[in-house]
């Protein structure tokens, strides 16, 4: 104790019975603070604050995103995902729209021919005030979607809410929206991959096929196209042939 006095107090006691100091310190692990608690930052918003929740959050999901959708795996919170969601993908729309204005528009100005070229025209105030809503509307339609093509796949281990988590906190990359012209190109694939993790840490399923599930609609969509163009080719080749043929006929 802090009077240097032999521990005369009981066994069982806290405080010294003569100077009534703490008989345990707290590296005895007597008075230690709880641990942080492990799982997702962005669910211990009331303990850790705003901001701290929010930088903890992304670092994790950017950085470590096979510890945390790991993690992920064990939350229930569709909720807290959902407003994780709105927060950043609002603040990637904010930059994209200050790029917009500020950067790129005055940059396609200097072109020959694109003097006229405005880019306030493809942006506006009114979308970017519907950004929660649009948000909110990709990310149910992008669950339903997916989970359909898991549950075509045989892959759905867990609910279409579930899924709906991971698409939630894929949105972490629109926070590289801040980087001017190459956030926008890096984002979308590193939320490609952010989403293959989450697949493959949550429904259980391996990368290969948790690419597979994300990449393969738009081969066969690529696919079909290329097909309905070589056909409607091939058709305008058959047509002229017949054509020229049936001039011939009509000549003789």
């Amino acid at each position: 104790p802090k009077c240097a006095s032999p521990v005369l107090s009981p066994e069982s006691a806290k405080f010294c019975a003569l100077c009534n100091h703490p008989l345990f310190s707290e590296s005895n692990g007597t008075n230690k603070a709880p641990p942080l608690l492990a799982g997702i930052p962005w669910e211990q918003v009331e303990r850790m604050g705003v901001i701290k929740a929010l930088i903890a959050t992304l670092r994790k999901s950017l950085l470590d995103p096979q510890v945390f959708f790991g993690e992920l795996s064990s939350s229930r919170n569709s909720y807290m995902a959902w407003l994780y969601a709105l927060l950043l993908g609002s603040i990637g729309a904010l930059f994209n729209f200050l790029w917009t204005y500020f950067l790129i528009t005055p940059l396609l100005a200097l072109l020959p021919g694109l003097d006229e070229y405005t880019g306030q025209n493809t942006v506006s105030i009114a979308g970017l005030m519907m950004t929660p809503v649009i948000i909110s509307f990709k990310l149910v339609f992008a669950a339903a979607y997916f989970q359909v093509l898991l549950f075509l796949t045989r892959s759905n281990r867990q609910n279409t809410w579930a899924t709906f988590r991971i698409l939630s906190y894929t949105q972490s990359t629109a926070i590289l929206d801040c980087i001017p012209l190459i956030g926008s190109v890096v984002a979308p694939l590193w939320s490609l991959y952010l989403l293959a993790v989450g697949l493959h840490k949550i429904h259980g399923i391996s990368m290969a096929k948790a690419f597979m599930v994300i990449v393969l609609p738009i081969v066969l969509v690529m696919g079909a196209s290329l097909f309905i163009v070589l056909l409607i080719f091939g058709a305008g080749l058959a047509a002229h042939d017949i054509a020229k043929d049936f001039f011939n006929l009509i000549r003789f």
